[in-house]
């Protein structure tokens, strides 16, 4: 092992094994006590799906359901709760991860430093084009990825004990990309999700609610959440809604 001194600080604070052992296992309650956010019921579904070790979770959702908070949420807890743990958001452009998870990432943060767990907080580097946890950048981190037409190359290199891979807008990621993730899942403690809204009736996101859910015998647990039952979803942006079809 490594001297102490090499170790970055946030592993040698005295608080923070009691912190992974109360968060690591509940996101729910991390969302509440780490972050202070209530989350909505559909929210809690998908949390309490993506914290299992091993997990597999497709998400079909609808407009204004919190899936990209969610998924903010979801970041900094795999970041700050899994030591050496790699995280890495991907979308068919990179923008997309950027101005959007990016963003909830720094939201949550934000929250998280009014706090009592500003002492966590204070670890986390969040730039343009990574998160990591201070003093260990090269091993501890959170990256932003593309998944470039014909170019699932892109998306290889992706290995850790602790791996999370999120993919936004997943029904507009090619087959081939998924291959290259799915492959990388080489660890029982290796995590993935997807979420997209169900815009093709075809396609590696479209099998995960269908013969490679749980239900046909398959590994991904699907989630659909749907705006009209979602609490934070109005009344009159759905009366826009059906208005327009």
């Amino acid at each position: 092992m490594a001297a102490s001194s090499t170790l970055p600080k946030l592993i040698q604070d005295p608080r923070y094994t009691d912190f992974v052992k109360r968060y690591a296992y509940n996101l729910p309650l991390f969302a509440s006590e780490v972050c202070g956010l209530n989350l909505t019921y559909q929210q809690i579904e998908v949390m309490e799906s993506v914290q299992n070790l091993g997990s597999r979770t497709s998400i079909s959702s609808g407009h204004g359901t919190g899936k990209t908070a969610s998924f903010g949420l979801i970041v900094l807890w795999h970041l700050t709760c899994y030591y050496n743990s790699v995280t890495a958001v991907i979308a068919p452009k990179v923008e997309q991860v950027r101005k959007q998870v990016f963003k909830e990432v720094a939201l949550s943060l934000n929250r998280m430093k009014k706090g009592n767990f500003a002492w966590v907080a204070e670890q986390v580097e969040l730039n343009v084009t990574d998160i990591n946890i201070k003093d260990a950048k090269q091993y501890w981190h959170v990256l932003a990825k593309t998944a470039p037409k014909n170019e699932p190359e892109n998306l290889a290199g992706l290995h850790a004990d602790y791996l999370l891979v999120i993919a936004d807008e997943a029904s507009g990621i090619e087959d081939t990309h998924f291959g290259v993730l799915t492959g990388s899942l080489t660890d029982q403690r290796n995590r993935m999700v997807l979420a997209s809204q169900p815009t093709r009736n075809t396609g590696f996101f479209y099998e995960t609610h269908h013969k490679l859910s749980i239900p046909f015998g398959g590994a991904w647990n699907n989630i659909a959440l749907n705006s009209e039952l979602s609490p934070i979803v109005s009344l009159a942006f759905l009366k826009e809604k059906k208005l327009q079809y």
